[in-house]
């Protein structure tokens, strides 16, 4: 089936080879995918990258009720991560990319693939992008909500809505707080 428009903010079917089932239990079960970065109390000297099994991290995912808890967050597919790739095309929408244009600019941001994989109440709390690129993301399982502004929201306004004050605490607190006075 051809990718179609679901509405004016949403394709659909384009992800219709992809055997999420498979990637879940069978192709990355075993494979290490990165969950943290864990910097030396004395803060000197590059952090030590955590990463545990892909199935390892999904029992966790299935059981955790933290308030904020950790997800998988990968962009290197280098090794025995490189498997991910192997089902994945960029969909046409998408294949014209600005950091493609050249080398100097594909090296401002080398590491433009990831994969991220949450759990209830995983989440980011509101930022500008901050490579600016624009990303395109693609759910392959359950839901994710998000909050937009347009180009030239006021500060102010952002200040209102509790970009600073929440932006140290858990991403879940600013959607149970915040979220839904916004439409009163």
């Amino acid at each position: 089936m051809p990718p179609s428009r679901g509405n004016k903010n949403s394709f659909t079917n384009l992800l219709n080879t992809f055997d999420h089932a498979y990637f879940f239990t069978e192709l990355g079960s075993n494979i290490p995918l990165k969950v943290m970065e864990k910097r030396a109390s004395h803060g000197m000297g590059s952090p030590y990258l955590v990463r545990i099994p892909l199935a390892l991290y999904m029992d966790y995912a299935l059981t955790n009720t933290a308030d904020d808890p950790f997800y998988a967050f990968e962009h290197d597919f280098t090794g025995n991560r490189a498997v991910f790739l192997d089902d994945y095309d960029v969909p046409p929408y998408f294949t014209d990319d600005l950091y493609n244009f050249d080398t100097q600019t594909r090296e401002f941001y080398p590491n433009f693939r990831h994969i991220i994989i949450g759990s209830e109440r995983t989440g980011t709390n509101l930022h500008v992008d901050p490579k600016c690129t624009g990303a395109w993301n693609t759910l392959i399982v359950g839901c994710k909500k998000w909050a937009l502004f347009p180009p030239g929201t006021q500060p102010e306004y952002l200040e209102k809505l509790g970009t600073s004050t929440y932006s140290k605490s858990p991403s879940t607190y600013w959607w149970m707080d915040v979220a839904p006075k916004l439409g009163k």
